[in-house]
Formats: C-alpha cells, sequence, structure tokens
C-alpha cells in the first residue's frame, strides 16, 4: 500500500529510532568523516591531515587510502570531494564553486542540486546554480542554551531547516518552504522523511509523525526514542 505521503505502509516505514539506555559508548575524539554518494569510499579529516579511503575490502587488498591537499567538507552529488579554503570559497573537485559569506560551519546538497551552507554565526543560505536564493538565521548553541541538532536538520530539496534545543523544535523556511512555517513542536530530536512532506518527532513519552506539506496531519506511535533517523527507500 502506498500513502499520499509518498512511502509504502504506514508513514513510519524506513523511520529507525535510537531507544533510550542505547547507545555505541563512548567514542572519544573521533575525525569527521564524509561519506561518498555511492558508498564506495569515504573521506576524513583530524587536526593533521586528510585523506580518501576506499571502502574496506579494497584495503584488505593492498590499496593504500590517497593523501588530500584540502580537509574535505563533504562530497557533491557526482562524487567530487568539496572543500572550503581560507577565502571561504567552496571547492569542488579542485574548483571554485562560489564564495561563502562567511566562515563555513557546514554544507549539504539538495535532491534538486541547491546547495545549503550553513556560515559562522548562525546564518543559513541556499544556493542554486551558485546563485544565492533564500537565506535564513539561526541561533547556534551555547554552554547556556545547547542544541540537540546542530548542524539543522535540513528538508531533502533545502527549502526548509529543523533544529531541537530546550525540548522545541524548530522548522524555519529558507524562502521555498511550500508548508507553514516558522514554527515550532514539543520534541528532543526531530528528522525529515525522505520526500520532504513530514517530520519524525521524538517527544518524552513517544514519536509523532507530522505532515508539514500539503493537508496538515499527526501520527502518533508509542516508542520512546532519544534520536530517530528515517532512511530512503
Amino acid at each position: 500500500m502506498v500513502g499520499e505521503h509518498g512511502e509504502k505502509g504506514h508513514p513510519w516505514t524506513n523511520l529507525i529510532p535510537v531507544l533510550l539506555g542505547h547507545h555505541p559508548g563512548d567514542l572519544g575524539e573521533v575525525p569527521q568523516v564524509v561519506h561518498h554518494p555511492s558508498r564506495q569510499e569515504l573521506a576524513q579529516r583530524d587536526t593533521t591531515q586528510a585523506r580518501v579511503f576506499p571502502r574496506e575490502i579494497e584495503l584488505s587488498r593492498g590499496q593504500r587510502p590517497k593523501r588530500l591537499d584540502q580537509c574535505p567538507r563533504a562530497y557533491d552529488p557526482s562524487g567530487a570531494t568539496v572543500s572550503v579554503n581560507d577565502r571561504h570559497q567552496i571547492v569542488v573537485g579542485g574548483r571554485p564553486l562560489l564564495r561563502a559569506r562567511g566562515p563555513v560551519w557546514h554544507l549539504a546538497w539538495g535532491v534538486d542540486g541547491s546547495l545549503a551552507v550553513l556560515v559562522e554565526g548562525g546564518r543559513l543560505d541556499r544556493y542554486e546554480g551558485g546563485r544565492l536564493v533564500g537565506t535564513a538565521s539561526m541561533t547556534p548553541p551555547t554552554p547556556e542554551h545547547p542544541l540537540t541538532i546542530w548542524p539543522p536538520e535540513l528538508a531533502p530539496d533545502n527549502c526548509a531547516a529543523l533544529s531541537v534545543g530546550g525540548d522545541v523544535v524548530r522548522l524555519i523556511d529558507l524562502g521555498c518552504f511550500q508548508g507553514r512555517a516558522p514554527r515550532t513542536f514539543e520534541g528532543v530530536y526531530a528528522d525529515w522523511s525522505p520526500n520532504g512532506k513530514w517530520i519524525a518527532v521524538a517527544e518524552p513519552d513517544g514519536i509523532v509523525l507530522h505532515r508539514v506539506v500539503g493537508r496538515e496531519a499527526s501520527v502518533r506511535w508509542d516508542v520512546v526514542a532519544g534520536q530517530l533517523a528515517w532512511l530512503s527507500g
């Protein structure tokens, strides 16, 4: 059965809760890792160097990691490594794509080819074809006001973003969101559905799915979770 939300069966199909009290343990200092879209390799950066690793099976055959000139921040949709130079230029595959409006904290490509860039101070910019088309201001976390989700959780098309702090989920518009925004929900964590029409919100005593694009609706799931992830497929 395929509902109007576009996922098979119930709206929570492919929604994975991370149950409270279950965690992988203290991982200590973990270098930043970004994954290739094909999942065939990953890039890692730490305080001393940046490297690209092929998948584990290839390493077992003697293939060595490649050293990079720039620390990777992401992969673009075609699989090219993305870095940011000291002029705040976002460099894709060795070629500058655009200059961000400040030091880059985070970046992410949307399913429509758009690029969202979070810069120092909490400004979130949305680009299409290298052109700035939308922006929103977010309050970064502080020791006095920590955030559960930071950087913000972006919609699949980068038209909206979620942040969570103080048991409040905040949904903001980047200029092209088709639902109602800004708005808030009670919750400790949240994630977008793959089609961007629903958000899943972990409340203290359950998970609530809210349809935020199209006719509004809510579905409750009596599972307590500290985190959750809505997988595609």
